[in-house]
């Protein structure tokens, strides 16, 4: 559709409405579900009830451009609860519900590596700990034999 420069600065989705010469509530969905940032399905049916309300403010009826957001309004009704217009909320529902399955996978996997980094940290202090024992106890053992070396060593010197 060709709008007035007004009219399109009125508009929120301005580029939809430019590029489309036969204007749907489908296409409208397939538009902000491409533009990465759809909403609920409340909120889009409105938001495009609002564009088609925006855009009949600058156009009669009887205008081409009138003509066609009349119809669109007409079908708006229908639209809403067509096949299509479910399978597409359908769709979203069930794609919004992978993506939460798989944000608790990552988590769950997350809280696992934490879990291992955690045994694998106690484990290796647990080690370190008895090999600190182990070295403290061998240098002891040795520090004490080479006392006792040492001690016997002077005593007989000095009884010799």
């Amino acid at each position: 559709m060709i709008l007035l420069p007004e009219c399109l600065n009125a508009l929120k989705y301005s580029v939809f409405w430019q590029n489309n010469d036969n204007p749907s509530l489908k296409k409208f969905l397939d538009f902000r579900f491409n533009s990465g940032n759809l909403e609920n399905q409340t909120i889009e049916h409105s938001r495009y009830r609002s564009e088609l309300d925006t855009i009949s403010t600058y156009y009669t009826e009887t205008s081409e451009v009138g003509r066609i957001v009349r119809k669109c309004k007409k079908d708006f009704a229908d639209d809403k609860n067509s096949r299509t217009i479910k399978l597409f909320w359908n769709k979203q529902d069930i794609a919004m519900e992978s993506e939460i399955i798989d944000e608790e996978a990552q988590l769950q996997w997350k809280k696992g590596t934490l879990e291992f980094e955690r045994t694998g940290l106690n484990y290796l202090q647990a080690t370190s700990s008895a090999v600190q024992e182990k070295q403290i106890s061998s240098y002891t053992s040795y520090k004490q034999s080479t006392s006792k070396f040492a001690t016997s060593t002077t005593q007989l010197r000095l009884q010799g």
